[in-house]
């Protein structure tokens, strides 16, 4: 057996691939929030005599925790709802939910997928719901 055979790598190449296909939203998602913090907040704490890396977690760190929580919740939803990666990474007994209701569709077992599919929506949602009131995100905010 190959080293690239084993169930460890198997899962390494899932993880690498949802990793790649979906963490630069999340990342330029939380990065935005942060080019649009003023520069004076971190530099009034340095100035009052901080170090600069505890500077950025008590000054820079709390304001972005809005923006780090919405980024984490973009890349769950997106990565839960993948098809296209699951696919390509795809091995037997290793099936992923929207593998799943895609194989039940095309059995034509409609019922399944659609019980599968208010499963996927509930797995999504959670963490909306939990992100919304934990972390204070406002989802409609203009």
């Amino acid at each position: 057996m190959s080293p690239a055979s084993g169930s460890g790598f198997a899962i390494c190449q899932h993880d690498l691939a949802y990793i790649a296909r979906r963490l630069p939203f999340g990342v330029r998602n939380a990065s935005s929030t942060l080019y649009n913090i003023p520069d004076s907040i971190e530099e009034a704490s340095i100035s009052l005599g901080v170090p600069p890396v505890r500077s950025f977690l008590k000054a820079v760190l709390p304001v972005m925790a809005p923006a780090i929580a919405a980024a984490a919740v973009l890349t769950w939803t997106t990565t839960v709802a993948e098809l296209s990666a699951s696919i390509i990474v795809y091995s037997g007994g290793r099936e992923t939910m929207p593998i799943e209701i895609f194989k039940l569709i095309d059995s034509g077992l409609m019922g399944q997928a659609s019980a599968y599919g208010v499963l996927l929506i509930a797995v999504i949602l959670l963490p909306i719901i939990v992100a919304t009131k934990v972390f204070k995100v406002d989802l409609f905010s203009t």
